[in-house]
């Protein structure tokens, strides 16, 4: 059996070099976090190579429903799962943080359809994230790969689209080196999960 230790070493081996490649694509930071119970927590950063920076986030725990890395692996969720974490308490970070059950059932339901979601500001205000959801084998979210950056430049106007791209198709890259694959598993991602 497979440490969690060993484990999360494994991912973060596979996730590193396509953090090297997505910070040097987009020009800001990318980051690799894991699914910890209700919460992700960054185990890897490659920091933006620009002289205006955040904070290195790697050991942060933040809840699920703080911000888009954290909604993105609540999509890959039954309702049942949902239901649980929604019912609970709310941690309120800032004024752009979302704690209404309904907005963030909302979010979920666009994450599930787009499997890649831009938040701006929901944990830490003046901070814009695109995230999305790296599968295992099994189905399951393992982990969220995102980028980020202040909000003042991140993203450029008429780029998140193409930034939501390039990061879904590394998370799908990743997930697939973990053994997900769309054909061989029913889609995490869809309505009917």
């Amino acid at each position: 059996m497979v440490s969690t230790t060993d484990s999360t070493a494994s991912l973060e081996s596979i996730a590193h070099p396509h953090l090297i490649d997505l910070s040097e694509e987009l020009d800001e930071a990318a980051c690799f976090s894991i699914v910890s119970g209700d919460d992700t927590i960054t185990v890897d950063q490659v920091d933006a190579p620009k002289p205006i920076q955040a904070e290195n986030w790697t050991g942060t725990r933040v809840p699920m429903h703080a911000g888009s890395a954290g909604i993105v692996v609540m999509a890959t969720w039954d309702d049942r799962e949902i239901d649980r974490y929604l019912a609970g308490n709310l941690a309120t970070f800032n004024d752009n943080t979302i704690t209404d059950p309904g907005k963030l059932r909302s979010r979920i339901r666009q994450a599930r359809v787009r499997r890649v979601l831009w938040s701006h500001g929901e944990y830490v205000d003046g901070l814009s994230s695109c995230s999305s959801p790296v599968i295992g084998g099994s189905g399951r979210a393992l982990g969220v790969l995102y980028v980020y950056g202040p909000t003042f430049r991140f993203p450029a106007e008429g780029d998140a689209d193409r930034i939501a791209a390039v990061v879904l198709n590394r998370a799908e890259r990743i997930s697939a080196e973990l053994g997900w694959s769309q054909s061989s598993y029913p889609d995490p991602m869809s309505e009917a999960s």
